[in-house]
């Protein structure tokens, strides 16, 4: 298994895939900004070129989410997931 991990800062995409690689495992990893939707079919199309599928689809994209509480961490969640 590869795994690619996307972020829309390489060098934290970076961080994570030296993780990965101590641990034995092969990973790539990709700038990749989710409200591009050109940029996200380049994405799956390197993926598609390099092993042929994806396998497993993690997606954890969003903009920084600070709250004090759990009530106004909801509703920031909801307005970043409806476009906002």
């Amino acid at each position: 298994m590869h795994v690619w991990v996307a972020d829309l800062y390489e060098y934290s995409a970076s961080r994570v895939v030296a993780e990965i690689r101590e641990n034995g495992n092969q990973a790539t990893a990709y700038r990749l900004d989710v409200s591009d939707p050109e940029g996200v079919a380049r994405f799956f199309e390197s993926v598609d070129q390099a092993c042929g599928r994806v396998d497993i689809l993690v997606l954890l994209s969003a903009r920084g989410v600070e709250a004090n509480d759990e009530r106004s961490l909801w509703a920031r969640h909801q307005y970043v997931l409806s476009g906002g």
